[in-house]
C-alpha cells in the first residue's frame, strides 16, 4: 500500500504478487513487515534491504 513516508509498505495479511515471470504468496504482520506477528515483539535477526533483501519472487514459506 502506499505511504507518504516510506513511498510503499505490505498490506497486513495475506496477499499475492502477480507479475509475468511469477505469482508469489507474501503474508505481512500488523506492521507491514515479511513475518510472523510475534517478531515484532522479540525479533532474533533484523535485515534491511532492497528487493533481493524482501525475496523478491520467492514464497513465503508457512508460518506459525
Amino acid at each position: 500500500k502506499f505511504d507518504t513516508e516510506l513511498f510503499y509498505t505490505l498490506k497486513p495479511g495475506n496477499s499475492f504478487f502477480n507479475y509475468h515471470e511469477f505469482n508469489t504468496k507474501i503474508h505481512a504482520n500488523s506492521a507491514g513487515l515479511r513475518d510472523e506477528e510475534k517478531a515484532l515483539k522479540k525479533p532474533k535477526v533484523l535485515f534491511l534491504g532492497d528487493s533481493h533483501t524482501f525475496g523478491w519472487g520467492v514464497n513465503q514459506p508457512k508460518l506459525g
